[in-house]
């Protein structure tokens, strides 16, 4: 016979789905960017879902 553990269960599967209108997504974080810069020097554009970011140098700034 085993013995009882009295840690609680992991959290179900679905806690971390967000449904957005019908459908259902999670996020994960596959990296991190670690950048030596400072965005506020940058003009930046950024596309939805995650996509590419563009940056230009703002000059006089």
């Amino acid at each position: 016979m085993r013995a009882r553990t009295t840690s609680s269960p992991p959290p179900h599967p679905s806690t971390e789905w967000v449904r957005l209108h019908d459908r259902f997504y999670r996020r994960h974080e596959l990296y991190s960017l670690d950048w030596k810069i400072s965005l506020s020097e940058y003009m930046t554009a950024v596309a939805p879902n995650g996509g590419p970011i563009g940056m230009n140098e703002e000059i006089g700034h």
